[in-house]
């Protein structure tokens, strides 16, 4: 133990010499031509592996001074460490999450050296955002702004935290946080599952100008509702592109979600995932939908990704398609949007504008009344503009308030209308109503065929009947053979009768045809049938009375006014008034006996030793001469039928006998 204290304190003195010898060097040496010190602050001392006193708080400080050949410094008293003095000073505020910064080892010129020995030990900020360019160059930003403004074309722009988008100070002046993506920009956001709020104030959170172009993934914008943000959107298109990808969610806004062409016409947005959803639209016009608004010119395309769950008292909760608009939806799901705005759809609604509808499922979306598609024409100022959906695919089924489709054709609107176009084979289980234009418009067809068209189910169609009997309601185009069967009328009194000649079905009126006999309908064989059309005679083995075949069919119970089926038609009445035929009976003819079956044995008898005359009458008198006959007459070449009635002759002779001689004759 003694001598191993012994080692230490030699040890010890060693080291303390050699310290001793380095510090006269330095003192002696007058041609050292600088001085250098390197002072890390802390707060809070701790001592690292390396031997380096870190401060673990919210700012770090690293300073570095070096001063000329011959200056003398001593902070003990206070000096001037030098005329030129050389300070380099990194801080940084903490996150506002309040997490620490990453620590890394850096070397004295700033790079990166890792945790080698004998390195200053610095704190290395990472702010919110981070950018990077086309050339694998990055740079942090504290704001969505700034990045935006220091990005090019090909830049991505990640988040490193959740953030929130609000006014801030820049320069001295208050500026608004919207990224505004210019020209010649092309920018990725890429959010990395972080959430971007805006706070009450009123701007759009992401602008994209004519020129240029965003996509946004795995981020959720949060457009908060609240204040008085009704007027912003989450995303603006101003004639640029946008792009919707798998992980973004854009929810809570409190107008559009996604506007396209409000203010300058070109803009498309392109939805290939991702979702829209939780909208509150409760103050604004009529002209808007909660998750997507396309304007003059301008285009959205849906993918994929869902619409689901936004709701609007002032408009549409949907796709709003406006003012010569067009959105094409190829896929995904428009589901659960409500509005309770009269006039207005729940799931799309063209106002003025065309939506191709090619494959995307509409379900679920509840309207006050109005459909979960309404499309209407339109006029805005000295403009006017058709409305028209053209149906392709997709479905459309499961919509809350009666029907899938409302279309209305405003007759105060000359030179326009709204229309259904069909083709290919889409599914739809809800119903269209139709109104024409002013009621009254027998020029005006709603409802178009354009191509091939073999649909999942026969397309339910309600129109005011009332109104148009006589309509043209559904035109095939130019080669196409008109087919009844692809439309059904909703309600019985009404359905639509096929002109081959002119190709196209109109609106007519039906009636059921009941047969009667007396008063007692003959259940099983009425139906509908289209006044002013023949009616199909039932057939024999469907009207049947024990003993009674049917003499003909009356127009009244008294049997006075008969009915021809060749030539009559069924009059015009009131849609859905019964027309009633009733049958009259005759007793059918007595049963005449059925004819012997000369067909088993054809071929004439043989005539042999063994046939029995037919010339010789039996002893049998008439009676046996009768049987002979019969017996010649019928099956002569059945040897068993002949020894029977041979048999009975026998008998019959010996009875006659045996009488005779009872009663005492001969």
């Amino acid at each position: 133990m003694k001598m191993k204290k012994l080692a230490a304190l030699l040890l010890a003195g060693c080291l303390v010499v050699g310290n001793v010898g380095i510090v006269t060097a330095a003192g002696e040496d007058d041609n050292q031509e600088n001085q250098q010190t390197t002072t890390v602050t802390t707060s809070e001392e701790e001592t690292d592996e390396a031997g380096l006193t870190v401060k673990d708080d919210s700012e770090k400080t690293e300073e570095i001074t070096d001063s000329k050949k011959g200056e003398e410094s001593s902070a003990q008293e206070g000096e001037n460490p030098g005329e030129e003095t050389k300070a380099l000073q990194k801080s940084s505020k903490s996150k506002a999450t309040g997490n620490a910064f990453d620590t890394v080892y850096i070397s004295e010129d700033g790079d990166d050296a890792g945790e080698e020995t004998g390195k200053s030990q610095v704190a290395k900020s990472q702010k919110a955002v981070t950018v990077t360019h086309a050339d694998g160059s990055s740079e942090e930003y504290d704001t969505l702004y700034e990045a935006v403004v220091a990005s090019g074309d090909g830049t991505v722009i990640s988040l490193n935290e959740d953030i929130e988008m609000g006014f801030f100070e820049l320069d001295g002046r208050r500026t608004v946080p919207t990224m505004d993506v210019k020209a010649g920009q092309n920018i990725t956001l890429d959010g990395n599952g972080h959430t971007v709020t805006a706070k009450n104030e009123a701007f759009s959170m992401i602008e994209v100008e004519t020129g240029g172009t965003i996509t946004v993934k795995n981020i959720i914008l949060d457009g908060s509702a609240a204040g008085n943000r009704i007027y912003s959107n989450i995303i603006n298109v101003e004639g640029g592109t946008a792009y919707i990808e798998d992980g973004a969610v854009l929810k809570n806004n409190a107008t559009n979600a996604v506007g396209i062409g409000t203010n300058v016409p070109g803009g498309k947005c392109i939805m290939n995932g991702g979702e829209i959803t939780g909208g509150v639209v409760n103050t604004g016009g009529t002209d808007t939908g909660a998750a997507v608004t396309v304007l003059t010119d301008s285009t959205f395309i849906m993918n994929g990704g869902t619409i689901s769950g936004n709701q609007s008292s002032t408009g549409a909760s949907g796709i709003m398609v406006n003012r010569g608009g067009y959105a094409q939806l190829n896929g995904g799901t428009i589901s659960g949007n409500t509005t309770t705005k009269a006039s207005m759809g729940s799931a799309v609604h063209i106002k003025g504008g065309t939506v191709d509808l090619t494959g995307t499922t509409i379900t679920g979306n509840s309207s006050n009344g109005y459909g979960a598609i309404y499309v209407t024409n339109h006029s805005s100022f000295d403009r006017k503009w058709d409305s028209i959906i053209n149906i392709s695919g997709g479905t459309v089924s499961g919509n809350k308030n009666g029907f899938g489709i409302y279309l209305w054709s405003k007759g105060n609107i000359e030179g326009t209308a709204a229309y259904v176009k069909f083709s290919g084979s889409p599914d739809m289980e809800d119903y269209i109503w139709a109104l024409a234009n002013g009621y009254s418009n027998l020029d005006y067809k709603p409802i178009e065929v354009t191509g091939a068209f073999t649909p999942v189910n026969p397309i339910e169609v309600d129109s005011a009947y009332d109104y148009i009997i006589g309509q043209e309601m559904m035109d095939y185009a130019q080669g196409l053979e008109a087919d009844s069967s692809q439309f059904i009328a909703s309600d019985e009194r009404y359905g639509y009768q096929e002109d081959k000649d002119n190709n196209y079905l109109y609106t007519e009126a039906r009636r059921p045809v009941v047969f009667m006999d007396g008063e007692q309908e003959i259940e099983g064989i009425g139906y509908w049938e289209f006044v002013e059309d023949y009616i199909d005679e039932p057939s024999a083995d469907s009207v049947t009375k024990e003993g009674y075949v049917v003499d003909g069919w009356y127009k009244d119970a008294d049997l006075t006014e008969e009915w021809n089926f060749e030539t009559d038609k069924l009059p015009r009445a009131e849609p859905g008034t019964e027309f009633q035929l009733y049958v009259k009976w005759k007793e059918a003819p007595a049963e005449e006996p059925e004819e012997p079956d000369d067909t088993k044995n054809p071929e004439e008898p043989s005539t042999g030793d063994n046939q029995p005359s037919t010339d010789t009458p039996s002893a049998g008198g008439d009676k046996n001469a009768d049987t002979v006959s019969a017996i010649k007459t019928g099956d002569e070449n059945s040897i068993g039928l002949w020894c029977v009635s041979l048999a009975a002759a026998f008998m019959t002779a010996t009875s006659l006998v045996l009488y005779r001689r009872r009663n005492g004759r001969n």
